[in-house]
């Protein structure tokens, strides 16, 4: 039987030749995909430069995700994961009909796809999967991040139900991620990053703090007032955060009247 990964391997042996007679292009490939620094490059570097530009972490990982589920299931698994985190809903949304069962045994994608009924079952059997990191996130931020809300309305309810169970289990809601050295929360990413107005007034009736330091900043880009006042009515101070200055690059009379009837100086 034909490893499927020959191929790959043929590839960075072909990638390893063009490098090392000067072609542009495997130059170019390096730089993208940059192996380690300071040392000889070796095969494995190359094997990683390949693993990287098929959306795989590291050549290990790549090898891994093919021996477990094969190349097809391995190669949509990753696509899914960097659909969801870039909210490419309608890549999101093609997968999932292609392959239904995709995201199954993944926590942090099960959230973000409102599969509440395999969450529910997961939590069921080990309840500290929702206090624990999922890839680079933990399980409520996968959740607040997902835009798959525009695409599914009808599952809305389902991510609000998959909040509740997160809470239930120990999930903080003002636990969110680090992303260049900055802390950003679950509400930020529910309201400033995906637009989710349901999600994000759960998590203020829930305890998320308004005052994050991003999310009434970052409201101000959604198009329309409702994200602004949301947060306003729930004690967001807008001084210090830049948000009427943002609200007036977008020349929103409503949104600016908004801000300064709240105290914005």
């Amino acid at each position: 039987m034909t490893d499927p990964l020959d191929k790959f391997r043929r590839a960075a042996k072909t990638l390893r030749f063009r490098y090392e007679t000067g072609e542009v292009e495997a130059h170019t490939r390096l730089k993208a995909h940059p192996p380690r620094a300071g040392e000889a490059l070796k095969h494995a570097d190359f094997l990683h430069v390949i693993a990287q530009e098929n959306t795989f972490v590291s050549w290990p990982a790549m090898k891994d995700a093919v021996g477990l589920m094969g190349l097809d299931r391995a190669e949509k698994l990753q696509q899914l994961k960097i659909a969801l985190h870039h909210g490419r809903i309608s890549i999101v949304q093609q997968l999932m009909q292609d392959m239904p069962d995709l995201a199954v045994g993944h926590f942090g994608l099960l959230c973000a796809v409102y599969d509440v009924q395999s969450v529910w079952a997961m939590l069921t059997k080990d309840p500290t999967l929702a206090v624990t990191q999922a890839g680079p996130s933990l399980p409520l931020v996968h959740l607040a991040k997902s835009r798959m809300f525009r695409v599914w309305p009808d599952k809305a309810s389902d991510g609000i139900a998959i909040a509740d169970m997160l809470v239930a289990n120990g999930a903080d809601v003002n636990a969110g991620s680090i992303e260049n050295g900055e802390p950003l929360s679950p509400l930020y990413w529910a309201l400033g990053h995906a637009g989710n107005m349901e999600l994000a007034a759960w998590f203020l009736e829930n305890g998320a703090i308004p005052n994050d330091g991003e999310s009434l900043y970052h409201a101000t880009e959604l198009g329309h007032v409702d994200g602004v006042k949301l947060l306003l009515d729930h004690g967001a101070q807008p001084n210090g955060t830049n948000a009427l200055a943002r609200a007036m690059d977008f020349d929103n009379a409503d949104m600016v009247a908004l801000l300064l009837a709240a105290g914005s100086d």
